[in-house]
């Protein structure tokens, strides 16, 4: 990583403080989410530290995020239990991705009825933004979350192709 990326970074501890505890997330999870955002850009930091709440949610889900119009913290991040058992880079990955979707302003596909392929734009442009904000080395992390939406999107094409019965 280059120098100029590191200086425009908070330490894992700087992040945690910023946050000012503000989080309704037990310690491991204050500390994945403050060493995942050590390696993003300390802009997205302090916005983030201001406008998102991260919440642990249930297992059937890695992570998702939500945002609230007229609230001083208008977005909500959840984490669920599945993302503890992630390696760190990927746990990196789904939490700058997550954010990128609050940055954003996207709409939660299911609640606001988006159509899949507004739905799967919507996650690509998280996935940009993401890997704009971190290294190089979160490509990997990009090319499965890009595997998974490729499957995803053959499943809902071939439940389409079949004749009705």
């Amino acid at each position: 990583m280059d120098v100029e990326k590191v200086k425009d970074r908070y330490t894992p501890g700087e992040v945690d403080y910023a946050f000012g505890g503000m989080n309704e997330l037990d310690e491991e999870f204050r500390c994945i989410v403050a060493k995942a955002m050590a390696n993003l850009p300390k802009n997205i930091v302090d916005w983030a530290s201001v406008k998102v709440l991260f919440v642990s949610s249930s297992e059937e889900r890695v992570a998702f995020s939500l945002i609230f119009k007229g609230l001083k913290r208008q977005g909500f991040i959840f984490l669920s239990e599945a993302l503890r058992k992630k390696p760190e880079k990927e746990k990196t990955f789904t939490i700058a991705h997550e954010l990128a979707h609050q940055k954003l302003r996207h709409l939660h596909p299911a609640i606001e009825g988006l159509t899949y392929e507004q739905a799967d734009a919507q996650e690509q442009e998280a996935d940009d933004l993401a890997l704009k904000w971190l290294s190089p080395e979160y490509k990997t992390q990009w090319k499965r979350s890009l595997k998974f939406r490729l499957k995803i999107k053959k499943a809902i094409d071939e439940a389409n192709a079949k004749p009705a019965a």
